[in-house]
């Protein structure tokens, strides 16, 4: 399986394929460690909350809620899918609105490790952008979580 990276090189965006050969040495540097966990999940987090707000506030607008249960179902469906396992139990309810809600939240979430990357300076004037490695999507969510049953509590 081809690998594909984006890397930035003298001001243009390039995607790179591992059989590229003037690019060797973007691939012979190690994937970056994220160093500073906590600001980077902030920032993930932060990102996932805007999206969040804009799905409640379309919610609210239908007349329908999304409300702490519902959030924790959806962060809860995010994690059985990061572990290969199924998230619809976590997504069903009763009520055919609040599915469709849960759902559409679910989907838009599920597909954002694939938007959100990190860089890593390869040399002066390259730059590679990596995606979220899956074990700190998880650790994100799982912060994610927290903070709901947080709210949940204090409610």
């Amino acid at each position: 399986m081809e690998k594909k990276q984006l890397v930035q090189s003298g001001g243009m965006l390039q995607e790179v394929h591992d059989h590229d050969q003037n690019h060797d040495h973007v691939h012979s540097s190690p994937v970056k460690n994220i160093e500073d966990r906590k600001d980077e999940s902030r920032r993930i987090i932060s990102r996932l909350q805007a999206i969040i707000a804009s799905h409640v506030e379309g919610a609210n607008r239908m007349g329908h809620g999304l409300g702490i249960p519902d959030l924790l179902a959806v962060v809860e469906a995010l994690q059985a899918e990061a572990e290969q396992l199924d998230p619809q139990p976590h997504l069903m309810i009763d009520d055919e609105i609040a599915f469709y809600l849960r759902a559409s939240l679910y989907e838009e979430l599920l597909s954002e490790p694939s938007n959100i990357f990190y860089t890593t300076q390869v040399s002066p004037d390259v730059v590679r952008y990596d995606a979220v490695p899956g074990d700190f999507w998880k650790e994100c969510l799982a912060l994610l979580h927290a903070g709901f049953v947080k709210l949940s509590e204090a409610s």
